[in-house]
């Protein structure tokens, strides 16, 4: 058997696609080359419905009021294209690879399962299907046009705990409540369900249908006529519907109710879904359709995910003479799971070498990291990181098993020096290079480029739909530009690191690149920006981002890295780790330091000696742009100005102490006046100054006492020395 794929660049083309698929199916890996095909049938499967067309995104650009017309127009507009776009010829030999293509995703599905259940494809079978992998490859006029076309991960095998096995689970429970001699239709809802539909039309053959027909859909696209023809042709079946677990049930609504709309009553729409919830509950929006769920304690991974099953398993992957003993469960509370990240079970342990007779304090830790190739990318990564990252036990069927040992450092996870965390994504991007940045050609898909491009397109206002497409995208992207493009972290925040003498070792060093959370990015200079939460002391981050350029021998630009720390910010935000309170102030942090680098000499102020000037912020010296604020052309112009001339510039502010201390540390100013004059900012000094009296603290106190007490009233957590509410 040849050697089992495990690339480190998970952003693959469709040409990569088609290839390995070939490959795999050659060497009978049939996991692999079923992934592999799906995939393929999901990049295939969206060119010929023209997904997220640019009318698409013109359309979701545009704000309300005045054009709140406009968007639909266009909406309707990119169906009208789409409908066009299908009828082309071109696209008509799109739907025929597209059918040979989900054709041969059901037949490797049934290799694989049959594999599992301990019954190999027979040499015809795999000779059979081998073939067809390898015509897949050959070259194709319409498939060749969109060679460079990259696929969606999917969210199911990759970021989530889901396993072959619970598909099988469902379509079991689906058949112990029905006849399978009626026709079936399996619905896969793009793009998880590019993946797990072949497996479920697959299982269902298994357990004897008799005729079982597969088709994927991407809520809010029409289906093309050989769909259509799908459902009409069940006749009294059921169309299985499957997909990820849902958070709000809306996607999954959209799609079923599109099969309603083709001809099918909504109890013979059936929903074949794993539940996050404890108590296998859905949505509501999901309440019209019949349902069969895997609730969390039936599913695969999780069950093999116990300290009992994760211990046996590392006895077996140690070598023969060292043995693990004084085995304890850890419980590292949030740092376990973040929403519906992968799950890990953390053991403390001693390693006893037999041989040597020593022994050594161990942490181990096992957690899924996705199926097939999509888990052996962490092993790759993490062996190409070397003492950066854990080491590497083990992977088995989805699960990665690792060790650091106690002489190596602290045995419990912790957040990075910022040293750490800078020479840490210096290594990882002289580790990891790939040679082309292909997340800055993703269009649609939430890279860090789009996301800087939507946040920096807000501040244009109602041109922002025109704007961002023809002129601030462009500029966002050759801003954000690396000459060496790498397969970075994405999850430098994350608190999952080892202190260690030399600096820091990484657990999770292969989750946040590829995930179901977007922001692709091959800019090493990410990592850093990334590497602490928003709010911390922005001379933490000033240390990580010098280490790093001393370690690369690149300079970071002030806009690029302005840009990435923005994004890291708007990414907090949506996980709920930055509140919509520290939005804005963070924002402004951001830019002020973006000001002080950009437009201001900051190394002539400590030294003024010239007249006191007092500035006033909001409205005065700064304006509002992009939820928070800074000075534009005219105060950064008079800001300059006052600084090269000696002037002693203090800024007089209602503002929170830790923004205006931002700012005096980013300008290079002396100090300034805070909290409308409670409190005094000092360049250098780590506390402000408090100007209260005992009577004022007191009574400021029972003042934020009573106001937050009322769940009307928010109250700035900002402030700290006064009381600004709303």
């Amino acid at each position: 058997m040849s050697e089992l794929l495990a690339p480190v660049d998970l952003l693959l083309p469709l040409r990569d696609l088609r290839a390995r698929a070939a490959e795999e199916a050659a060497g009978e890996h049939w996991l692999d080359a079923l992934l592999l095909t799906c995939a393929a049938g999901q990049v295939v499967e969206d060119l010929v419905h023209r997904s997220r067309s640019t009318l698409d995104r013109a359309a979701e650009h545009l704000p309300v009021g005045r054009a709140r017309l406009a968007g639909p127009v266009l909406g309707g507009a990119a169906t009208a294209a789409r409908a066009l776009h299908r009828a082309r010829r071109p696209t008509r030999q799109l739907v025929a690879d597209r059918q040979r293509v989900l054709a041969l995703s059901v037949d490797l599905a049934h290799a694989y399962l049959s594999e599992e259940a301990g019954e190999p494809p027979a040499p015809p079978v795999a000779r059979s299907l081998a073939r067809r992998a390898a015509a897949l490859a050959a070259p194709s006029r319409a498939l060749d046009g969109a060679d460079d076309r990259v696929l969606r991960l999917p969210a199911c095998f990759r970021s989530f705990d889901q396993h072959p096995a619970d598909v099988v689970e469902l379509v079991r429970s689906f058949a112990a409540d029905a006849t399978l001699d009626r026709p079936i239709l399996v619905v896969g809802v793009r793009t998880s369900g590019s993946y797990l539909g072949p497996l479920a039309a697959a299982a269902a053959q298994r357990l004897g249908a008799r005729s079982v027909d597969l088709i994927t859909v991407r809520p809010g696209e029409r289906l093309d006529a050989h769909q259509r023809a799908a459902v009409g042709a069940l006749g009294g079946g059921t169309a299985l519907v499957v997909d990820d677990p849902p958070v709000s049930g809306e996607a999954i609504a959209r799609a079923a109710d599109e099969l309603c709309r083709a001809g099918l009553a909504p109890a013979r729409v059936v929903l074949l879904l794993a539940s996050d919830a404890p108590d296998g509950s859905l949505p509501t929006a999901l309440d019209r359709f019949p349902r069969h769920v895997l609730v969390p304690t039936q599913w695969h991974l999780p069950r093999r995910l116990t300290p009992d099953a994760v211990q046996a398993e590392v006895a077996r992957l140690l070598p023969l003479h060292q043995k693990l003993a004084d085995v304890s469960v850890l419980d590292p509370g949030a740092l376990d799971r973040d929403g519906r990240d992968h799950r890990r079970v953390w053991l403390a342990a001693t390693l006893h070498d037999e041989d040597s007779g020593h022994d050594r304090a161990a942490l181990v830790v096992a957690q899924a990291v996705g199926i097939g190739f999509f888990g052996r990318h962490a092993v790759a990564v993490a062996e190409r990181l070397g003492s950066a990252a854990a080491t590497v036990l083990g992977f088995d069927d989805g699960v990665l098993f690792q060790v650091v040992t106690g002489d190596e450092g602290d045995v419990r996870p912790g957040p990075p020096r910022p040293e750490a965390a800078g020479a840490y994504a210096a290594a990882r991007g002289q580790a990891l290079p790939v040679p082309l940045d292909r997340a800055a050609t993703l269009r649609g898909r939430q890279a860090v480029w789009e996301v800087a491009a939507e946040l920096v397109g807000r501040s244009t206002g109602r041109l922002d739909p025109l704007l961002r497409l023809t002129m601030v995208s462009p500029v966002v992207r050759a801003l954000l530009r690396t000459d060496s493009p790498s397969i970075i972290d994405g999850r430098t925040w994350h608190r999952t690191w080892l202190r260690t003498s030399e600096g820091g070792r990484k657990l999770d060093v292969a989750e946040g690149a590829f995930s179901n959370h977007d922001l692709a990015c091959n800019d090493a200079a990410y990592d850093v920006a990334a590497s602490s939460s928003p709010g911390v002391d922005g001379g933490a981050l000033a240390r990580a981002r010098a280490t790093y350029e001393a370690a690369t021998g690149q300079r970071v630009e002030a806009a690029r890295w302005a840009l990435l720390r923005l994004v890291h910010a708007w990414d907090q935000r949506r996980a709920g780790r930055l509140d919509a309170v520290s939005w804005g102030p963070e924002v402004s942090r951001v830019l002020a330091e973006l000001v002080g680098e950009v437009a201001l000499d900051v190394s002539v102020a400590p030294g003024a000696s010239g007249g006191w000037v007092a500035l006033d912020v909001d409205g005065v010296l700064e304006t509002g742009v992009l939820g928070g604020s800074t000075p534009g052309t005219a105060g950064a112009t008079a800001l300059r100005a006052l600084i090269a001339h000696g002037h002693r510039v203090v800024p007089c502010t209602g503002r929170g102490a830790a923004e205006v201390a931002a700012r005096v540390a980013a300008w290079g100013l002396p100090g300034a006046v805070a909290e409308y004059g409670s409190t005094i900012v000092l360049a250098g000094q780590d506390e402000p100054v408090d100007l209260r009296d005992d009577a004022g603290r007191a009574a400021i106190e029972r003042l934020r006492a009573h106001l937050a007490a009322d769940p009307g009233v928010v109250v700035d957590p900002g402030h700290r020395f006064g009381v600004r509410a709303w």
